[in-house]
């Protein structure tokens, strides 16, 4: 049994609220050839692992905790152990967060964001009202998840019309453009101002930030991301709005 004390034991059960579930066979590798080790840096570990800076900080610090003697692999004996413990009381709703003061119990915006188009397979629906400013990154995600592996894209938007410059100047040339819905209302003084992201029927992402730099860097925005059934509730809903007609498709 892999005897720790308190503040170490903490530590980890923190990483394994914010590293994602996949992402612990490639880091056992990279820890056991010695590519990442604690004193490895935050862009060492981002570009090895695609990670937020927030999940990396949060698994360089219950690194550096680590006696000397403990190899990678006992480290990653302890993260399965920790994982099978707690896993029935991981709360499958995380906090995401764009403010000044996240801490490691919370997700910045951008970095959940790119987070979950990287874990697409097949589908993903973007639902906001404004799209401006250089959100580019986010764009460049999606679309590498559609070249790379062919996952439809759908971006509902409020006013798709208005944003379709933005859209266009923010996509890759090279990746054909997604499939874009306007809302037409059909009760007057309507509007779609949801700011929902959907990925596959596995995680749903609600926020207030709009797709913008602003909501993504600078604002005090709040969201949750959930992981379970609900999701495809929420896929069906807004797939019943195209089907009904309030969101139209763009030529």
């Amino acid at each position: 049994m892999i005897l720790l004390n308190n503040q170490i034991r903490k530590q980890f059960e923190t990483v394994l609220q914010n590293v994602p579930k996949s992402k612990i066979p490639l880091l056992s590798d990279l820890l056991q050839t010695n590519k990442l080790d604690a004193s490895s840096s935050v862009y060492d570990f981002q570009n090895e692992l695609g990670m937020s800076s927030s999940q990396v900080n949060v698994l360089r610090n219950a690194l550096k905790l680590m006696p000397d003697s403990f190899s990678a692999s006992i480290v990653l004996d302890l993260l399965d152990e920790l994982r099978q413990t707690k896993q029935t009381h991981i709360d499958s709703t995380q906090l995401v967060m764009t403010n000044p003061l996240v801490d490691d119990k919370t997700s910045y915006t951008l970095g959940k964001i790119l987070e979950m188009i990287s874990e697409a397979e097949s589908h993903i629906m973007l639902i906001g009202y404004a799209v401006y400013g250089d959100i580019k990154p986010i764009f460049d995600a999606m679309a590498k998840v559609k070249d790379e592996k062919g996952v439809v894209i759908d971006f509902l938007f409020n006013n798709a019309k208005k944003f379709q410059k933005e859209i266009k100047e923010n996509w890759n040339v090279k990746v054909p453009l997604p499939n874009i819905y306007t809302y037409r209302s059909k009760q007057g003084r309507s509007s779609l101002h949801a700011k929902v992201l959907i990925i596959d029927d596995k995680s749903v992402l609600v926020t207030s930030a709009n797709m913008t730099e602003n909501a993504m860097e600078k604002n005090v925005e709040m969201g949750i991301v959930h992981y379970g059934n609900i999701v495809k509730d929420a896929k069906m809903l807004f797939q019943a709005l195209i089907d009904q007609g309030y969101l139209v498709k763009l030529p």
